[in-house]
């Protein structure tokens, strides 16, 4: 299954009370408020996709927060206050 065909099957879920989260992934299950919030959970982490390389290791990340805190492991940096 495509990312775009899931999207062709996307439905809010019965019975779930106002206020809840209606929409969930049907890969990891995780649900979501928003269908652009599932929407962009797909792209993120199911897309396979990786926009941001790390330039020390090679690593590769869905989001460019995510590279950045990862770059705090080489410079010895804490990603903790």
């Amino acid at each position: 299954m495509t990312i775009g065909d899931f999207f062709l099957s996307i439905s809010p879920l019965a019975g779930q009370a106002e206020g809840g989260k209606p929409f969930q992934c049907s890969y990891c299950s995780k649900e979501f408020s928003h269908l652009s919030s599932l929407e962009s959970h797909l792209e993120h982490v199911h897309s396979g996709e990786s926009k941001h390389v790390c330039d020390t290791c090679g690593k590769n990340f869905s989001s460019k927060s995510n590279l950045t805190a990862h770059k705090k492991i080489h410079s010895g940096k804490s990603s903790t206050l």
